[in-house]
C-alpha cells in the first residue's frame, strides 16, 4: 500500500452497514433491541456485544458501528449491538441509559441464542462473553465491567407478562458538531419486510417468518432492573410502555450508587472489555467540555451539582476486576482526547486491576470503529487477546 491515501474513517457515520442477521428485543422501548450478526460458514463464534457511541445523545444510534460488527463477524465472532436510550429520548441519560446498558447485557446471551435456533444455526458458546464499547459506549462498558463484581445479593430480576408493542424507530440526523457529517438515517427496528412478529409460549417472542437467514427474537416476559432514587437528582420518569417497580415493593434491583450490580443470578460478569477511544473520566470529560456539555447532559448538572451521578456513573473499578480490559486510544484524537484514558489507566495500575492502555500513534476517533483503517488490525489483535487470555501489547 505505498502511498496509499488512509481511507476517511468518518465515513463509518454516512457509508451505510450490511445487513443484519437479526434483531432482538430485550424490552418494550423502540431502543430496547440489537442488531445480530452471525458467523459465516455456520461456524458458533463467541458473543460480542457492541456499545456504540455518540456522546449519550440521542443522535447517533448503533447503525455507526454496523461495519464494526459485521467485520467482526467475518472474524468468526457472534456480534450484538446494543441500542439503549440516549439523552434527547424519553427516559434516556441518568438513570434511563444505565438501566438500558445492565437489562441488555443480562438478557441478549439467551436472546441470541433463540435467535440462532431460529435461524437454524448454532449458538454462541456461553463463555467468553465480550464487551466491546466505543467512545461513550466504551465508558459504559468500562462502567458495567467495574460493577459486575460481586458475587449473588439479589434474586434474579423481576420479571412481568408479555409485551404485544411494536417498536417504531424515529429516523434522526446527527448535528454537524466537530466537523462531523451527518450519516444516512438511521435503519428501522422492525422486522423487514415479509417478516412476521408473534408471541409464543416461553421466555422470549420468535418470529414465525424467516426470510434470508433473519431472525427478530424478544422478551415474552420483560426483567427491568428497578432505579432507585438519588440524592441529587431525581430520576427521569419512566416511559409510557415501561413498568419500573417501586422502591417499595421491589426486591430486585440495581440501585445508582458506587455498588456492585446483582451478581451471578442477573447481570452476567463478562470476561473481557475492549474500550476503544472510551470517554473513561467523566469529570475531566465535563471539565473539557467534550461535544458541548455532553457528560452534563447524561447526568443531569456538572460535577458540583449532581456529586451522587457522578460517582455512580464513574466507570473506576470499585473492587478488583473480574474482566481483563484492554483500551486502544488514538493520540490524535480530538474529540476523546486520550488524557482520559491515561487517567483511568494509571488509577487501575494503581488498583494493581488487569488493565492494559494501548496507544495507536497518529489514529484518530473514528479510525478505531473503521475496518479499513491502517489500525484495525490492532483491534481485532486485542479482542482476540481478550478471548484467548493471553496479553496484547
Amino acid at each position: 500500500m505505498s502511498g496509499a491515501a488512509e481511507p476517511n474513517p468518518r465515513d463509518v457515520l454516512i457509508l451505510p452497514p450490511p445487513a443484519a442477521d437479526a434483531l432482538v428485543r430485550y424490552g418494550d422501548h423502540r431502543d430496547h433491541v440489537a442488531d445480530v450478526r452471525f458467523p459465516a460458514g455456520g461456524a458458533a463464534g463467541p458473543l460480542v456485544i457492541v456499545i456504540h457511541g455518540g456522546f449519550w445523545r440521542a443522535e447517533y444510534d448503533r447503525a455507526h458501528t454496523g461495519h464494526l460488527a459485521a467485520a467482526l463477524a467475518a472474524e468468526g465472532y457472534t456480534v450484538a449491538q446494543l441500542e439503549y436510550r440516549r439523552t434527547g429520548d424519553p427516559g434516556g441519560g441518568w438513570p434511563g441509559t444505565f438501566d438500558d446498558i445492565v437489562a441488555g447485557i443480562s438478557q441478549i446471551p439467551a436472546l441470541v441464542a433463540e435467535a440462532a435456533r431460529a435461524s437454524g444455526r448454532p449458538g454462541p458458546p456461553a463463555r467468553p462473553l465480550l464487551l466491546v464499547g466505543h467512545s461513550a459506549g466504551g465508558h459504559l462498558a468500562l462502567w458495567y465491567a467495574a460493577r459486575a463484581v460481586a458475587p449473588a445479593c439479589t434474586a434474579p430480576p423481576a420479571r412481568r407478562g408479555p409485551t404485544t408493542a411494536t417498536p417504531s424507530h424515529a429516523e434522526s440526523m446527527p448535528s454537524p458538531a466537530d466537523g462531523v457529517p451527518p450519516r444516512a438515517p438511521a435503519h428501522p427496528v422492525d422486522p423487514p419486510d415479509g417478516m412476521e412478529e408473534r408471541l409464543v409460549e416461553g421466555p422470549h417472542a420468535v418470529v414465525a417468518d424467516v426470510q434470508d437467514g433473519g431472525a427478530v427474537v424478544g422478551p415474552g416476559v420483560l426483567g427491568r432492573l428497578h432505579a432507585g432514587p438519588l440524592t441529587d437528582p431525581s430520576p427521569p420518569s419512566p416511559t409510557p410502555t415501561a413498568t419500573r417497580p417501586s422502591p417499595a415493593t421491589s426486591t430486585n434491583r440495581w440501585t445508582p450508587g458506587p455498588g456492585p450490580l446483582p451478581s451471578p443470578s442477573g447481570p452476567p460478569v463478562p470476561d473481557g472489555v475492549l474500550a476503544l477511544a472510551p470517554v473513561a473520566d467523566l469529570v475531566l470529560a465535563h471539565d473539557l467540555d467534550l461535544d458541548g456539555g455532553a457528560v452534563a447532559a447524561l447526568l443531569g448538572g456538572a460535577p458540583g451539582e449532581v456529586p451522587a451521578a457522578y460517582a455512580a456513573a464513574d466507570p473506576s473499578p470499585i473492587s478488583p476486576l473480574r474482566s481483563r480490559t484492554v483500551i486502544l486510544h488514538g493520540t490524535a484524537d480530538a474529540q476523546v482526547p486520550i488524557r482520559l484514558s491515561e487517567r483511568y489507566a494509571s488509577a487501575a495500575a494503581r488498583g494493581n486491576h488487569d488493565v492494559a492502555l494501548i496507544e495507536l500513534h497518529n489514529a484518530d476517533h473514528f479510525a478505531l470503529i473503521d475496518p479499513r483503517s491502517s489500525v484495525w488490525p490492532r483491534v481485532v489483535s486485542a479482542l482476540r487477546s481478550l478471548g484467548s487470555g493471553e496479553h496484547v501489547h
